[in-house]
Parts: C-alpha cells; structure tokens; sequence
C-alpha cells in the first residue's frame, strides 16, 4: 500500500489511476505537464519515475515537449518512437509488473483512447 500523496496538484493520487475529462484544446496536456514540472521540482515525485506516453501530438509538439521531459528528468515516450508501439502499452505494464520494477512509477496516458486495451 502506497502513502496518500499528490503527484499532480491536488488533482492525482500516487497509486491510483485518474481521468482527466474535458474537451479537446481544452488545456488537459498543458496542465498535466506543468503540475508535473512542479511536482519534480518540488521534490514530490522523482522524475525518473513518470513515464508520459504522448500519443496525441504532432511532430512538433513532441519535440517541443521532449525538451521539457529532458529537462525536468522524467520520460516523455511517443508512438513510433525509440522502438515505442502503444498497441504494447498493456503488455510493458504486465512485464513491469511481473518484474516488479511497477512499484513507484508514475504513468501518464495522453491520449487514453489511443493505447490499446483502453480503447473500448
């Protein structure tokens, strides 16, 4: 059992899943990443701790966010990208698990709908 803390604000629970619902161009990336920035900076999180899956961006807003990952120390994983296929997402999670190396990770989906297993 994890310690009730935030990780994003006062939004996310560490060890919980959480939605964040809203219309498209709405700002849900935009908030997500700069809770997350705070969180880092903060010390609350470790940022080699997040994963954040980007799979809804164009090229030029994955570079412009894998800057950002870089510089705050978490990763920013994409679709097609370093050998990354989201058709797998469920099936890294399941090794992550059975290799127990799970424990303390902090995984963000953008887009949900996106990822395989998750898409109804």
């Amino acid at each position: 059992m994890l310690d009730n803390r935030f990780v994003l604000g006062r939004i996310a629970i560490y060890g919980q899943a959480t939605a964040i619902y809203a219309k498209p161009n709405t700002g849900k990336t935009l908030l997500t990443i700069w809770l997350l920035i705070q969180a880092i900076s903060a010390k609350g999180i470790e940022g080699a701790d997040v994963f954040y899956i980007n799979a809804d961006d164009n090229y030029r807003g994955l570079v412009e966010k894998l800057k950002l990952a870089e510089l705050h120390g978490f990763e920013m994983l994409a679709p097609g990208h370093n050998g990354f296929e989201a058709k797998l997402f469920v099936n890294y999670i399941q090794a992550m698990v059975r290799d127990e190396s799970a424990h303390g990770k902090i995984i963000i989906l953008d887009t949900l709908k996106k990822v395989r297993g998750f898409d109804g």
